[in-house]
């Protein structure tokens, strides 16, 4: 498959939330980059839905509005949906590049302590324990 985003995607361990009609949806966040996302869910999403996401980055609650690009199945009832952002306020790329940073640096550490594993999600998990109040 042709890769489609303009930016690089990072496997984080972001908190996730949708807001549809219906009620809020917690979901899997996959991976993420400053033009949009993939996650994982149970619940049914169609292409070209509109979305409201949730994400939580430096101790502030951002809320972007989204539209679903791709779905598929992957295993059992669980589906991976990719979404591309439609508004980003410039502080929400900012932030998200510097904790991206911040968490590249953490993971190229326990990368080492790891005999060179990939531990980027598992740093991911790391820095947002260290940066919760």
């Amino acid at each position: 498959m042709k890769e489609r985003r303009s930016s690089e995607r990072y496997n984080v361990a972001y908190c996730l939330e949708t807001d549809d009609e219906n009620a809020k949806k917690v979901v899997r966040l996959e991976d993420i980059s400053d033009g949009g996302m993939s996650f994982e869910s149970e619940n049914v999403f169609e292409k070209g839905q509109g979305l409201k996401i949730r994400i939580f980055l430096k101790n502030r609650m951002f809320e972007l509005k989204a539209v679903v690009v791709y779905v598929r199945s992957i295993a059992g009832h669980m589906r991976r949906i990719g979404a591309r952002f439609l508004e980003i306020p410039s502080e929400f790329s900012i932030i998200l590049e510097k904790e991206i940073q911040e968490t590249t640096e953490l993971s190229k550490k326990l990368s080492s302590e790891n005999g060179g594993k990939n531990m980027f999600r598992e740093a991911s998990s790391e820095y947002q324990k260290r940066n919760i109040l």
